[in-house]
């Protein structure tokens, strides 16, 4: 009895090692090929394995046949913490989805950040894209939206990139105007500088 308990113990323990090695295996076949992939994927995957992703969630989300190479530039960590979220949320969101999200989250992240957003900001910002996202994809998994799910996922960045411009140009004119109060001689009239349409250069190209 006492032999066959010992000879479960040791077999349980040998199935674990083998479990381990085969996980390690695995991982590192996920970045063998790491001269093929862009840097920010390889740094998105390196952060999603330490949130618990398994191998086999990685390998698929860097499958999708996405342009990986647009999100060079991106904050890698605004990315995962995004699509950790998501994935908290909803467990049956399909790899593909997850790699439209993390383009357009890296694309709308590289926008704000030329645009002179803070991080803190930009990862607010994109926690609460995530959350809009989740409800269109309910909406169109219970038929209540149509067409094109990787258009609405734009959609949403599109809409999130503009305020976040509009926002950002509003507060440069604000404190440009304060800096021409602040410096105007005694008694003299405040002209501003500033056009109507805000600050010159103040715009930016969008990926759409």
């Amino acid at each position: 009895m006492n032999g066959t308990s010992v000879g479960g113990v040791g077999i349980r323990r040998a199935c674990l090692i083998v479990m381990v090695v085969a996980g390690l295996l695995g991982t590192a076949g996920l970045w063998a090929q790491e001269g093929d992939r862009p840097g920010f994927v390889e740094e998105l995957l390196s952060l999603l394995q330490s949130e618990g992703w398994t191998v086999e969630e990685l390998r698929a989300l860097a499958g999708q046949g996405v342009p990986w190479e647009e999100a060079e530039g991106a904050n890698p960590e605004v990315v995962a913490l995004a699509l950790q979220l998501a994935r908290s949320e909803d467990e049956e969101l399909e790899p593909m989805v997850q790699a439209l999200m993390a383009i357009d989250l890296a694309r709308a992240a590289i926008e704000m950040e030329n645009l002179g957003i803070g991080e803190l900001t930009i990862a607010l910002s994109a926690l609460e894209g995530v959350r809009e996202i989740l409800t269109d994809i309910q909406a169109f998994r219970s038929g209540g939206l149509e067409g094109n799910l990787g258009e609405a996922i734009r959609t949403r960045m599109r809409g999130w990139v503009t305020a976040a411009a509009r926002e950002q140009t509003q507060k440069r004119v604000e404190q440009r105007l304060q800096e021409a109060k602040a410096n105007r001689p005694a008694g003299a009239g405040l002209v501003p500088d500033v056009p109507v349409g805000g600050l010159p250069g103040s715009g930016y190209t969008p990926w759409w």
